[in-house]
């Protein structure tokens, strides 16, 4: 939407919303440093009689921040019956111009960031984010305005300008200026015709064109000019007429106190040369903003953006690496963005199918010394009373084939561990020999595999040594572990799901007595996904529960031993009645006869014998099953495919559910679903929707209606509008959009509303979420604001405070003002040495705070320095 300001006072006068203005244009130069938004709209409606007197309109931006424009002129028309306006509205930092008088002086020893605090000095704008890029002494020759001044400190530290306004309290709060490395950045974006590429646009000029320069100096004393000539003869053999140069005058510009030699006059001018001598090439294209299509949120191209196009129907075919320099988008149509490029790189289809080649050759290379290793055994992993020995080799493989079978090719480490996980001792060839006498209950061998003293790969293999003990009763019944995964979105288990799609934080409960996992995510440890040493952490937690599971059902029977692998146990030290689950088969049952092991299926006998509500089985073939209860840990099938229920509750069925009553939960998913008795009267409030039919609705009264069950609604294009302003909707369940959700009227939700987009209330954002270059922030729907920040960057740590160094104060201007004053926190970690951050000198405001870096000696420190405010955005 588009909120309108008070030219005077800064104050929200009204605001028009989506639908209610077209036909608009924000046009954004890099080039020129000048922005602008036109719309067309009613003429007569409310919000009409502001859009003069020089007022300001504000407009989002596509990434949280806003933009204010001030309204040069509009034009009023009839068509028809309607009566309509034309708006046209330039950025309000063009005032800058006109602020104030800049006069001709001599800054020395100068920052950007105390030159732009010189220059907005007694303005309404303030510095932003300023990136430091050296000192400099800059000389104003004549007066100027804190706008040309601006440009030329952008100019003078090679950086670039962005501005910005804070939008709080019902009106603009803050201005700001950042000067950074670089507006937009490379994102892996690529627009290609027939895709996203609508149109393609290749403009050149040549008028420019010169083959060679005069240069001319100052006049010096004797009222003469200094005179250079300098030439390109490649650029005359391209664009020149019968052998003649084409030909310029170029007269530098000299400060007063300069010292011009020939030198120096001719450098100037072959820079000048150079770039005149190629004609200027400008590529604009249509791009269809995939962006704002349902599902690829992360195709953004931005403002200052590098974006790679290709269009192999151009003729030429077009491979374009190129800077977005000029971009024109739309509020009202957000598919739709016109972008014009610079500084790009032309790669010819043979350039194109080089640099592939040169890539796959790049990658086969890397591929062919990519090499696997693995342990085998040749006695098996178990040695029983001490005795016996195994030789364990290690096998490499590459491409899916053993290599270096003599185990010369490459250097082999193997590291024993002891049962505490000790180094025991390392022994350096391809094969070695484990005794049972060297054991102590269990130990692990590591083998590395190096090549000239690179590693390649790693394998780990783990032999125990049991005891058989005095005979005694049999023990209890071996008990199997289970071990929970969940995902949620953060450290408390919210949003828990099975499903790791989007989600931030894994939940493990291991050594559980029951397949069926809890849904209370009070019963899991979460930590983040990528917590390298926790997740080391968990998976040695899997290995324990996997242990304890495998000793458990050993210790069953203190005369037979159970295994639980994928390959045969080794038949040494085995006793009859031993039994192997043969994993990799769906845990397969073998029974060790004295000599071999051989399969022991369940007969027709035994299962008419058994108490059906004791069996475990991978299946039962019979022709007859009454039981009180069946459980399937993996799901049913009833008839043949006739019906199905899979592991995760999911039904399947083909035939006529008949008499059926009673509640259903989850997601319906048909092209006409209807839940519930029908009412009398349909709200009419719902247009533009595909989906569920909502029939669960309790009209209470005239203007107001109640939703009994949880209500999802998927919006095609606009947003998601309850209204008008004299009803009111109850929510008795959940409340999905996957628009904007707009509420006009009043709602009252006693379970949790979920949205894709934005929840407005009365135009106004509920709860917001935005990212800029000042950082992060987040607001929820109480009050409460929390923004942080990151920098990473180098210090200069040499101001003395007492017996220690700080770097003076630097600001951070909030990403989102507060309503007063926040808690404030910094924090400093340093890569060498040793340094900390702290508060600065200046006291915290609505909108920034102050820190510094402290060292206990003069250093210039790389460091990164975390910060942090937490407070309210609104009363």
């Amino acid at each position: 939407m588009i909120h309108i300001t008070d030219g005077q006072t800064d104050r929200i006068l009204s605001y028009i919303a989506l639908g209610e203005f077209w036909d608009d244009v924000h046009r954004k130069s890099l080039k020129d440093n000048f922005e602008t938004y036109d719309f067309t709209t009613f003429a007569n409606k409310k919000f009409s009689q502001y859009l003069t007197k020089r007022n300001r309109v504000i407009i989002p931006d596509e990434d949280g921040n806003y933009a204010e424009f001030i309204i040069e002129n509009n034009r009023k028309y009839r068509s028809g019956s309607v009566l309509y306006t034309e708006v046209n509205s330039t950025a309000s930092y063009l005032e800058l111009k006109r602020s104030k008088v800049i006069y001709p002086e001599t800054l020395t020893g100068q920052t950007a960031q105390t030159l732009v605090d010189i220059a907005l000095n007694d303005t309404e704008w303030k510095a932003g984010t300023i990136h430091y890029k050296g000192i400099r002494t800059i000389k104003l020759e004549r007066h100027t305005n804190p706008y040309d001044f601006l440009k030329a400190i952008a100019s003078e530290f090679d950086l670039e300008l962005n501005f910005r306004v804070v939008v709080g309290r019902n009106q603009v709060v803050a201005r700001y200026v950042d000067l950074v490395e670089r507006v937009g950045m490379w994102k892996g974006r690529e627009v290609e015709f027939g895709t996203d590429l609508l149109g393609i646009e290749r403009k050149e000029d040549t008028s420019n064109i010169v083959t060679a320069l005069i240069g001319l100096g100052p006049t010096n004393s004797n009222g003469n000019r200094m005179e250079v000539f300098v030439e390109d003869l490649d650029a005359l053999r391209r664009w020149g007429r019968n052998g003649k140069h084409i030909v310029e005058i170029y007269e530098p510009e000299f400060s007063s106190e300069e010292n011009v030699t020939r030198e120096r006059l001719e450098t100037l001018t072959q820079n000048e040369l150079k770039k005149r001598i190629n004609s200027v090439v400008e590529y604009t294209g249509d791009v269809n903003d995939l962006e704002n299509h349902l599902g690829m949120r992360n195709k953004k191209i931005r403002f200052g953006d590098t974006i790679k196009i290709k269009d192999t129907h151009f003729d030429p075919p077009l491979y374009l690496e190129a800077r977005v320099h000029t971009q024109e988008r739309s509020l009202s149509d957000k598919t739709r963005k016109k972008v014009t490029l610079g500084d790009y790189i032309e790669y010819t289809e043979e350039d194109v199918k080089a640099i592939w080649k040169r890539l796959q050759q790049e990658i086969n290379s890397k591929l062919a010394k990519i090499v696997t290793v693995s342990v085998i055994s040749s006695e098996g992993t178990v040695f029983k009373n001490g005795v016996g020995s195994t030789d364990l080799k290690a096998l490499v493989y590459q491409g899916g084939k053993e290599i270096d079978e003599n185990g010369m090719a490459y250097e082999y480490q193997w590291d024993v561990f002891d049962k505490d996980g000790n180094l025991v001792t390392s022994i350096y060839t391809k094969q070695i020999t484990v005794y049972a006498s060297d054991i102590v209950d269990v130990g692990t061998y590591v083998v590395t595999v190096s090549s000239e003293g690179t590693k390649m790969a790693s394998s780990a293999i783990t032999i125990s040594n049991v005891f058989d003990g005095q005979p005694g009763p049999p023990g209890e019944p071996g008990k199997p572990s289970y071990m929970w995964v969940k995902y949620a979105d953060d450290a408390y288990g919210n949003g828990m799901s099975d499903d790791p799609t989007g989600k931030s934080y894994l939940g493990i409960a291991y050594n559980k007595d029951t397949p069926e996992e809890s849904n209370d995510p009070n019963d899991y440890t979460w930590s983040p996904f990528y917590d390298k040493t926790r997740l080391d952490q968990i998976e040695n937690d899997v290995e324990k529960a996997k242990e304890d599971a495998k000793n458990a059902l050993m210790s069953a029977d203190g005369k037979n031993t159970v295994f639980f692998q994928d390959t045969e146990p080794s038949k040494v030290g085995r006793k009859i009645g031993d039994l192997w689950f043969k994993t990799n088969e769906g845990n397969k049952i073998y029974r060790f006869d004295g000599s071999n092991w051989t399969p022991t299926p369940f007969g027709d006998a035994a299962i008419a014998n058994l108490d059906v509500g004791k069996i475990t089985a991978n299946g039962i073939s019979a022709n007859w099953l009454e039981a009180k209860h069946i459980k399937s840990l993996n799901g049913l099938n009833v008839g043949n495919g006739k019906f199905i229920i899979d592991q995760y509750g999911n039904v399947t069925f083909s035939g006529t559910l008949n008499g059926a009553k009673g509640t259903f939960g989850g997601d319906l998913e048909s092209p006409t679903v209807v839940v519930g008795p029908k009412v009398a009267s349909d709200i009419g409030a719902f247009e533009g929707f595909v989906g569920l039919k909502l029939k669960m609705i309790e009209r209470v009264s005239d203007n107001n209606y109640r939703f009994k069950e949880n209500v999802v609604i998927k919006a095609i294009n606009n947003a998601v509008t309850f209204g008008p302003s004299d009803y009111s909707f109850t929510f008795e369940g959940n409340l999905h959009t996957t628009r904007a959700l707009e509420v006009n009227g009043d709602l009252y939700a006693y379970g949790p509303i979920y949205t894709y987009w934005d929840i407005y209330a009365n135009g106004y954002k509920l709860i917001d979420y935005g990212t800029n270059s000042n950082g992060k922030y987040i607001r929820f729907a109480n009050g409460v604001q929390i923004c942080w920040h990151t920098l990473s960057t180098q210090w200069f740590v040499d101001t003395p405070l007492g017996n220690i160094y700080y770097s003076g104060s630097n600001t951070w201007i909030f990403p989102a003002s507060f309503y007063s004053t926040p808690e404030v926190f910094v924090n400093a970690k340093s890569a060498v040495g040793f340094s900390w951050a702290g508060l600065g000198s200046s006291a915290a405001t609505s909108y920034s705070m102050s820190y510094c870096v402290f060292s206990p000696t003069r250093v210039t420190v790389s460091c990164v320095v975390s910060l942090m405010a937490i407070g309210r955005w609104k009363a």
